[in-house]
């Protein structure tokens, strides 16, 4: 989650899971937090044309001077398996619901967020008492302050601590305290009474084998009943969530069956499921590869040119020549290509000798911490124009099929999106050279309009909305175009399209390892 903590101001319910399309992966059920839509604009704007069933997007009140936090989207997809599972311990278990279809269960063992205290032993009924030298007065002793447990914030992987300041203070649970709780999470020394092989749950709680100085302390350990709160994703037709829920178990072996009951107690949801479990060797691969299907690395994006006094969407497809403003954008926005032999993503482009398609094209990378992506735009004046369609048929089969277009807008007249007839079309994104000097430095205003549905897409837009031509600005415009696409993913125009694709990728993994044998 791209380093960031979960900052929850409520206490998540156990006894709810909900299901809802852009839920961020941070959040835990029982928080509802569906798509955030966009806050339409209070005023009227001389660049966009306010219409019935588009929303223009307002802009964040922050100064222009203010640094902008360039954060990808994940909405109802979490590409997160290969990275946050896959490397460590963790249980899969898969099943047909009723009502949602095939479900995965990627249980995570090593996340560890809580420990219930234990059931108190007999032996603190009678508490002790302590005679004051300066009064013959019989005072019970002090009860210790209740202090908050330990959770999975106070510690990294590998068990250190990240509590600045003041250490915190040992507290002991029965027979385990909580310093040793985060010492025996890797334990190698060979010379202890106990010595862990391996990290599981079974070596962190105290299991059969028990220290020799501490076995005859508490005799209930034995009956005690422990509680950790686990997490783990569930990959359904309908989207991903990040889940935590309690498991208890007594001391000894943790069966890994009974993981999957403790989930099922959250709620109704996925009660009358009968999950399966399947060793993670088997499907591991399946599940990342399920991801890299559905997690796009490519895009492309329109740019359409409107010209001095044009309006309809006809006008803007018949311009076959850039005019300087736009040619200065366009280098601005990548590199010029040829498509002739082009090896790398061709977003649907001819890159054959025939060239049916333009003989070039713009062509950019945008990478965002381990992600990279490559973007191709599909721009109206370098795409093949034809003098005897006044349609331009060809343009539109590439332009029309994009999710996000850039409408570069020299008119005197504000862009109507209403006059673009492609129903795929869902976000423009509205540019104009703020004309200035020619010796100072080139300035864009930008608005952005888009179809009802589609979610907030970051980063927002500056109050002025105007921006410097500059490395900032155009990796500023590739973050929030790929976020445009993605938030238009669950609106109501894909939403249905996204729900039939996953439903069958997951049904292809459902009937191979349905078949294999489970434990």
């Amino acid at each position: 989650n791209n380093g960031m903590k979960p900052t929850l101001n409520q206490t998540p319910s156990q006894k709810s899971l909900h299901l809802i399309i852009g839920r961020p992966r941070r959040l835990v059920p029982g928080i509802q937090n569906p798509v955030k839509p966009i806050r339409p604009v209070p005023y009227p704007s001389d660049l966009v044309k306010s219409v019935e069933g588009f929303q223009i997007e307002d802009g964040e009140p922050i100064s222009d001077d203010h640094d902008i936090a360039l954060v990808m989207q994940d909405f109802n997809f979490l590409p997160c398996f290969e990275e946050r599972i896959y490397p460590y311990h963790h249980s899969n278990f898969i099943g047909e619901s009723p009502v949602f279809g095939v479900v995965i269960v990627s249980i995570l063992w090593e996340t560890i967020v809580d420990l219930m205290q234990p059931k108190k032993s007999k032996n603190r009924k009678n508490q002790e008492i302590s005679t004051s030298p300066r009064s013959s007065r019989r005072t019970p002793r002090k009860k210790s302050i209740d202090r908050p447990l330990l959770s999975s914030d106070d510690f990294d992987v590998m068990g250190n601590s990240k509590r600045k300041g003041k250490p915190h203070k040992i507290r002991r649970f029965g027979t385990m305290t909580s310093h040793r709780l985060k010492k025996n999470l890797y334990r190698s020394d060979s010379s202890s009474p106990k010595t862990s092989k391996k990290f599981s749950l079974e070596n962190i709680f105290v299991s059969e084998e028990k220290d020799e100085s501490e076995e005859k302390d508490s005799p209930d350990t034995k009956t005690r009943k422990n509680t950790v709160i686990l997490e783990g994703l569930v990959r359904g037709p309908v989207g991903d969530i990040w889940v935590r829920f309690p498991h208890s178990f007594t001391t000894g072996h943790i069966k890994e069956k009974q993981l999957i009951k403790s989930f099922k107690q959250m709620g109704d949801v996925y009660r009358d499921t009968n999950f399966k479990q399947i060793s993670t060797g088997d499907i591991d691969q399946d599940i990342i590869e399920f991801e890299r299907t559905l997690f796009q690395h490519h895009y492309k994006f329109g740019v359409l040119y409107c010209k001095e006094g044009q309006y309809q969407e006809n006008e803007m497809y018949s311009n076959s020549e850039a005019s300087e403003d736009l040619q200065e954008f366009l280098e601005f926005l990548g590199d010029t290509i040829e498509l002739n032999g082009w090896e790398y993503y061709n977003a649907g482009l001819d890159t054959s000798a025939s060239c049916s398609d333009g003989t070039h094209s713009i062509f950019s990378t945008y990478e965002n911490g381990n992600d990279y992506f490559e973007i191709m735009y599909h721009v109206s004046t370098m795409l093949r124009h034809s003098e005897a369609d006044n349609q331009q048929i060809g343009k539109k089969r590439h332009i029309g099929n994009n999710v996000v277009v850039i409408v570069f807008h020299e008119s005197n007249m504000p862009f109507d999106p209403k006059v673009i007839s492609s129903h795929f079309n869902h976000v423009f994104f509205v540019i104009k050279k703020i004309k200035s000097d020619p010796e100072s430095k080139t300035m864009y205003r930008l608005w952005t309009t888009s179809k009802s549905g589609v979610g907030e897409h970051l980063p927002l837009l500056r109050k002025s909305r105007i921006f410097e031509k500059d490395e900032e600005f155009k990796r500023y415009l590739q973050c929030k175009m790929i976020n445009a696409e993605r938030a238009s993913y669950s609106s109501k125009g894909f939403a249905t399209a996204m729900m039939i694709t996953r439903k069958g990728l997951l049904g292809q993994i459902y009937e191979i390892h349905d078949k294999k044998h489970v434990h």
